[in-house]
């Protein structure tokens, strides 16, 4: 599972652009982040107290082939209703992480902005 080192690890600060704090690379932060929700879920280490509830809930209402689809290329996942499981899975993985990044730069108050370089293998639409 991540820890805040292990985030910190996937980023790095833009301090040339304004509009940025952070840019991560998308290959390296969902397989990170599927790493992550796979063996949380799999442990059953979260509990529903837990302060990210709200992502532990919309993970486990996923199949276990999202995380999967999550890290095929945009052009090899057949079929819109993949398509739609991975955008899904994306989506969460994405919210999850930065708020993992949010709390390991420090938390409420702290300014965060992340941009998710360009890769056309992890676009969600066409």
């Amino acid at each position: 599972m991540l820890t805040e080192t292990d985030v910190l690890a996937l980023v790095h600060k833009t301090p040339d652009d304004p509009r940025c704090a952070y840019a991560v690379d998308p290959e390296a932060m969902y397989l990170a982040m599927a790493d992550h929700i796979q063996a949380g879920l799999a442990s059953g280490a979260w509990s529903r107290d837990d302060h990210r509830a709200g992502y532990i809930a919309q993970a486990t209402a996923l199949p276990a082939e999202a995380w999967d689809l999550m890290l095929q290329p945009y052009d090899e996942v057949q079929h819109a209703e993949n398509r739609v499981l991975r955008a899904t899975a994306m989506r969460i993985a994405r919210k999850w992480f930065q708020e993992l990044l949010h709390e390991a730069i420090g938390g409420d108050g702290v300014f965060l902005s992340l941009r998710i370089l360009r890769n056309p293998a992890y676009r969600t639409r066409p």
